[in-house]
């Protein structure tokens, strides 16, 4: 069910989507398939709304002018050429998605790369004979592909979208927004340019500002500690250096006193001898 949910994703982070059956009483695929999507989204985090099942008597909620991933029961033909120009509308059922697709609107980064790596995936599942129950081969395909998906989001997240970040740039900066998308390759430019403007990527944005803060004060926590133990090594060098000083005078003048009482000894063996 996350596939069928793929194509939400991969059109627009903030987007607005609609997940529904085509038939009356399947409405219980929605849920899955909105949740999916939510997973799709690792490591970014949904903050639009979220009603995997919404009820008929709240339809107007479609008309919401705020991002949401809904799902929904049977939309009729009119209300689905309605929502075609403002949502991207999965049904859930027929695995059909409808994404309206405006001028200009950049792709996911390394979308080919990533349709022929997962092809053989997809192509399993696709042919599957039902929804609801799944083979061990189909169950690994579904592992495969959605480790592949995840690999594919972390590394376009964490290892090139936000690998410009640095603790003082500022969100609400153009200047700071121009520079982290410069720093990326510029067949990604276009797709990060549009997602500055998700909350998703405001939100990822902060946790990655909050993470190398917390990372640089426990830096400088532990860099306070290793000087505190540095110069209490120091003290105990000088001070052990101050106890060998101690004993090595008290060492030569023992040998002294020592070499002293040879030269006594020889001196009176002398005079014994001298006297016999």
């Amino acid at each position: 069910m996350s596939l069928w949910s793929l194509g939400a994703q991969c059109h627009h982070v903030d987007s607005l989507s609609i997940f529904h059956p085509s038939c009356c009483g399947m409405y219980m695929l929605t849920t899955p398939c909105s949740l999916s999507c939510i997973a799709l989204l690792y490591p970014l985090i949904w903050q639009g709304t979220l009603i995997p099942v919404l009820p008929s008597t709240l339809e107007d909620l479609l008309d919401a002018p705020v991002p949401y991933i809904l799902g929904t029961q049977v939309l009729c033909a009119q209300r689905m050429a309605e929502l075609e120009e403002a949502a991207v509308i999965v049904d859930c059922d027929r695995l059909q998605i409808v994404a309206r697709v405006m001028e200009g609107d950049p792709e996911l980064p390394r979308l080919a790369q990533l349709t022929e790596e997962l092809a053989p995936f997809h192509d399993l599942l696709l042919a599957s004979p039902s929804k609801f129950s799944s083979s061990s081969e189909e169950k690994m395909a579904l592992r495969q592909l959605m480790t592949g998906l995840r690999k594919h989001t972390t590394v376009l997240v964490e290892d090139t979208l936000f690998k410009g970040i640095t603790r003082d740039m500022d969100f609400e900066n153009g200047e700071d927004v121009d520079t982290l998308i410069r720093a990326v390759p510029k067949g990604m430019r276009a797709f990060l340019r549009a997602m500055v403007q998700t909350q998703q990527f405001s939100v990822h944005f902060h946790k990655m500002q909050e993470m190398y803060t917390r990372s640089e004060e426990a830096a400088q926590t532990m860099l306070k500690k290793l000087d505190e133990m540095i110069s209490a090594a120091e003290e105990e060098v000088e001070a052990t250096r101050e106890v060998i000083e101690v004993h090595t005078k008290r060492l030569h003048e023992q040998e002294v006193r020592l070499q002293t009482c040879y030269e006594a000894k020889e001196k009176m063996l002398a005079q014994l001898q001298h006297r016999s």
